[in-house]
């Protein structure tokens, strides 16, 4: 990896690959547990890894940002290895802000709803164009991000959930 080969300044890594293949439980087999996985839990560990010597070289507070999704921390119909992925990638976050409190690395967790993004273009049987319509733009959802994470001086966030007004998370 070209990150092993360099010296670089890491100040803010973002984890945010994301592969969905919904379905019934039914539905599910190795073929779709070998895509979803390995970009989501294997991305976000092996990205992490192999950041974190750089990043605690850093004087200052530098920061890992797990795109998350709300389906990490909540089950949805159709979602199973979707949701079973993204908690995969909540709990091991969680890990990582355990063995790091105290250092210069703070983690922060985001948890969007639906993004109006390509994403949904192979999960039409699961999300019509009609409902992908309604989800926030990725404009939206990064200044927010960005918004939250640089705004305040002396406070670090932990933890930004977003709420889809559309959806019933309850």
């Amino acid at each position: 990896m070209m990150i092993l080969q360099k010296k670089y300044n890491i100040t803010c890594l973002v984890n945010n690959a994301g592969v969905g293949k919904f379905g019934t439980i039914y539905d599910n087999n190795k073929e779709m547990i070998e895509t979803v996985f390995p970009a989501i839990v294997y991305g976000t560990i092996l990205m992490t890894t192999n950041a974190l010597p750089y990043m605690k070289e850093s004087k200052e507070i530098v920061k890992i940002v797990n795109i998350i999704s709300i389906s990490g921390l909540r089950g949805f119909k159709f979602e199973s290895l979707y949701c079973a992925a993204k908690a995969a990638q909540e709990g091991y976050s969680q890990v990582l802000r355990s063995e790091l409190f105290g250092t210069n690395i703070k983690v922060v967790n985001v948890y969007p709803g639906g993004i109006n993004t390509d994403f949904w273009e192979n999960n039409r049987n699961y999300v019509s164009k009609e409902v992908q319509q309604t989800f926030a733009s990725p404009d939206e959802v990064a200044k927010t991000i960005v918004d939250n994470l640089y705004d305040k001086k002396s406070l670090v966030l932990k933890d930004l959930v977003f709420e889809q007004t559309h959806m019933n998370l309850e």
